[in-house]
């Protein structure tokens, strides 16, 4: 499903956003349909394996790490593999690691990216010590803490005019990779507010049209009637 979301942001950015905050958007509708037969489309034309579709997360990880794979697809969080410090610090064996948005498969379209508030800082209503409590998330978010925790890439620092030490990749091409993307997650086509039992649902509907051609247009009228349905997250 996350996939299927960046493709169809590529061609209507801001679509997630339309379906999720109840502002018009649909799965029964052409821009939903070109996403979704542009992922199938991954799988019939055999830039993915279908042998992929049963990998679980861990072992896709492990696969990558230990140089076994010559292309990882995966959330932003694990750009660490990026970072040599991180790839010392976790016995990552890899020599240089690039990175790179999903290529545009909307004809027309651009990149995207959803993202979100992942991690955040706060004080407790009932600190003793607000205001040193607060000085320190400054320290840490917008201050010289920053460096504290930066070299892991998992998420993008928001400190304004911040750069990264050039130390942190293994080539100036990792570095410029990076940044491309990092400017992508700054000014995302999307929130990443995912409705997560819903996740299943979308991506279930998508692996019955890889495997078993189900037709696109009963997929996204079923996919809909789901996200109307009340049953899910989405309904709160």
């Amino acid at each position: 499903d996350e996939i299927f979301d960046t493709i169809v942001e590529q061609g209507s950015p801001g679509w997630f956003n339309k379906l999720r905050y109840n502002q018009g958007g649909r799965f029964d509708t052409p821009e939903a349909k070109a996403g979704f037969d542009a992922t199938v489309a991954l799988f019939r034309d055999g830039i993915f394996g279908k042998d992929t579709l049963d990998l679980d997360y861990g072992r896709s990880v492990e696969l990558f790490q230990q140089g076994k794979a010559v292309m990882f697809l995966q959330g932003t969080w694990e750009m660490g593999t990026l970072s040599v410090p991180f790839r010392k610090a976790n016995g990552v064996k890899l020599e240089n690691v690039t990175v790179s948005p999903l290529p545009v498969m909307i004809e027309g379209g651009t990149p995207a990216i959803r993202s979100f508030i992942e991690v955040g800082l706060a004080v407790p209503k009932n600190s003793k010590n607000k205001a040193e409590a607060a000085k320190f998330l400054e320290f840490m978010t917008t201050g010289e803490g920053v460096a504290q925790w930066d070299d892991t890439l998992f998420v993008v620092p928001s400190k304004q005019g911040y750069s990264l030490p050039s130390a942190y990749f293994s080539s100036e091409r990792t570095a410029k990779d990076y940044g491309v993307v990092a400017d992508l997650l700054r000014n995302a086509t999307s929130d990443r507010n995912n409705v997560s039992d819903f996740s299943n649902v979308v991506g279930d509907a998508l692996i019955q049209s890889i495997t078993s051609d189900a037709p696109v247009d009963k997929q996204l009228q079923y996919l809909q009637g789901e996200w109307d349905s009340g049953r899910y997250s989405n309904a709160l």
